[in-house]
């Protein structure tokens, strides 16, 4: 829902379509919903404590509301998402599978 949110506010923002970045996003989101491994470093999992978390809803409401920091804040949560992804996969293709025959 985030990753929707900054799309559709970048799209207000520098007067563009979005179409074509909310079906990146969506087939994204699609794609890490089938991965088989955990992504470890969501800025939302980050957020131990009820401060943290606060400071990252903070961040989402002035993405909103100051079209300045729209773009520093989206880059920071997608880039998050991005590494988040990598290191999942780098982590998982480390780990050895066993697989049973059905």
């Amino acid at each position: 829902m985030r990753h929707m949110l900054f799309a559709l506010l970048l799209a207000g923002q520098f007067d563009f379509s979005p179409e074509y970045i909310l079906t990146a996003v969506f087939l994204i989101h699609s794609v890490s919903m089938l991965v088989p491994y955990p992504m470890p470093h969501p800025i939302i999992d980050r957020a131990k404590s009820a401060v943290m978390l606060g400071l990252v809803n903070v961040a989402f409401v002035a993405a909103w509301l100051v079209p300045i920091v729209t773009p520093v804040v989206t880059a920071a949560f997608v880039a998050a998402y991005i590494y988040s992804f990598i290191v999942g996969w780098v982590e998982w293709r480390r780990t050895p599978h066993v697989r049973s025959l059905p």
